[in-house]
């Protein structure tokens, strides 16, 4: 004989172990996918950043 339910177990149920590892791997991968954009981002915008920093202290230092 099988029961099923047809609503959502109680909020205070412990999830099995299972699906709590499952969640920290996806989490894990959240991050490390929302890390390497960053970097990603970075690097590619960084760049760009430093050099119109040169540039403007350059301008500074030939006007001053």
């Amino acid at each position: 004989m099988t029961i099923t339910r047809s609503h959502p177990p109680p909020r205070g149920q412990r999830r099995r172990r299972g699906e709590r590892a499952a969640s920290l791997v996806e989490y894990c991968l959240m991050i490390a996918l929302i890390a390497a954009v960053c970097i990603g981002a970075l690097s590619f915008f960084g760049a760009q950043s430093g050099n119109s920093v040169d540039n403007s202290a350059d301008r500074i230092v030939t006007a001053g």
